[in-house]
């Protein structure tokens, strides 16, 4: 725990404490282009900050000005690619990143000025879908998805044919981002149904790798197309493995996030923070509004035959499950086949529709087991996650001296995503749970 203090603000008659501080009010610059961080350097230039269909427009000196005279003691200023849809005219990558010299330099200038006016600022440094592109800069790590999809194969002559949907670009709040091919892996194994149950099993043992018999084809994209593409992997050979009638197609992304289970990962939040102190930011909170790790806003739009089949399976976090629950685990992409549901559509029966899924045996005992695999890696993802930025958050705190408020709505992109229910209610809309 933190030994740092609280910040608390006062008033001639009241103080506001722990959560009582969420009442205070807030002013907020929040920023959709590179344009508009470089025009904050001019506190009298007028920029569109708007945040609904309803323009509004202020400098910076005029924001502070309504602070002051507001009583507020925090001015927001965050990059959220979401209100670009107000403010047409500003698409466009990023290139100013929170890790650059020159970033830091501007949202220095931009503190000095406010703390003119008693204000702190709210910043979304600590957020894991800000700092990744800085992180895969600076270390050449990046983090690893795994797009999984089952299918069948002729185990007398191997060959197999599977097709799926390429991720090509995701967009989240923090602006688009372009996934990289890393390539194809392809598993063979054979399955078992229990009887009077919707598992089938596959030891672990008996998958073998095949890729090496795996070619691609990409079908025609059109410009609208531009985030998914239609592949087809297939092969042929290796007739010497037996029986293994199926087949696990893993499609590899590298993503312009953190490996956040990197030795590199903390020390490189923490020199992060060093920077922003070092250059006199004073900060009273972290702007923390979807704190998850890269995922896209297309909820329902990124599914293979209805499920999400994607899991984020970076070098570290296999070398970090590895070493708590076996060396077997050391590489994680054969034992997608044990997240894999919904994929039954080759079957001639009625399972075809079944969310039937795959185990490590028949036993009970088999069946805890493989319930147990995917619950340690669920843990292992969140709380690794969270533990890493909570602290950095510490070290943030020590830097400024006190406790930094951070909060915001939680997130609705997790892996796996959001549920969709069908209300029956006009316009087709869907309920969104939570996991």
């Amino acid at each position: 725990m933190t030994d740092v203090t609280e910040k608390v603000f006062a008033g001639e008659l009241v103080s506001y404490p722990g959560a009582w501080s969420f009442q205070l009010g807030k002013s907020v610059i929040i920023l959709v282009s590179d344009k508009e961080l470089k025009s904050l350097a001019n506190p009298d230039t007028v920029l569109n900050l708007s945040l609904g269909f309803q323009k509004e427009e202020g400098s910076l000196r005029s924001v502070c000005e309504k602070a002051k005279a507001a009583g507020h003691h925090t001015l927001i200023l965050a990059f959220d690619h979401f209100f670009s849809q107000y403010r047409p005219g500003q698409e466009g990558p990023r290139k100013f990143t929170p890790d650059m010299d020159a970033y830091v330099k501007r949202i220095a200038a931009v503190s000095k000025f406010a703390q003119g006016y008693g204000l702190g600022l709210e910043l979304s440094l600590l957020s894991p879908l800000e700092i990744g592109p800085g992180y895969v800069n600076q270390t050449g790590e990046s983090g690893l998805w795994l797009h999984y999809r089952k299918g069948v194969r002729d185990p007398k002559t191997g060959a197999y044919s599977v097709q799926l949907w390429q991720q090509k670009r995701w967009a989240n709040n923090k602006g688009i981002i372009e996934l990289a091919d890393s390539g194809v892996r392809v598993f063979a194994f054979q399955e078992t149904p229990i009887a009077g149950t919707h598992y089938k099993t596959v030891t672990p043992d008996s998958i073998i790798e095949i890729t090496d018999t795996a070619k691609m084809e990409r079908y025609t994209r059109t410009p609208q197309d531009a985030s998914l593409a239609r592949i087809r992997v297939y092969g042929k050979g290796r007739a010497d493995i037996g029986d293994r009638n199926r087949v696990l197609v893993v499609q590899q992304y590298k993503t312009p996030e953190m490996d956040y289970f990197s030795d590199h990962a903390l020390p490189f939040l923490t020199t992060l923070v060093d920077k922003y102190a070092n250059a006199g930011v004073k900060l009273n909170a972290l702007y923390s509004d979807e704190m998850h790790i890269q995922q896209d806003w297309n909820y329902f739009g990124h599914h293979d035959n209805g499920t999400f089949a994607l899991r984020y399976v970076s070098a570290g976090l296999s070398k970090r499950f590895a070493a708590k629950y076996g060396e077997e685990y050391a590489d994680l992409a054969k034992y997608m086949i044990y997240f894999c549901t919904g994929q039954e559509d080759t079957a001639t029966d009625l399972s075809a529709k079944s969310d039937g899924s795959h185990v490590f045996g028949a036993t009970p005992e088999a069946i805890r087991q493989t319930a147990l695999f995917r619950a340690r890696y669920y843990h292992l993802l969140q709380n690794g996650v969270t533990d890493l930025f909570t602290e950095a958050k510490r070290h943030a705190e020590k830097r400024m001296g006190h406790k930094l408020e951070s909060r915001a709505h939680a997130t609705w992109a997790e892996s796996p995503t959001v549920d969709k229910w069908d209300t029956g209610e006009s316009g087709g809309f869907s309920l969104l749970r939570l996991f």
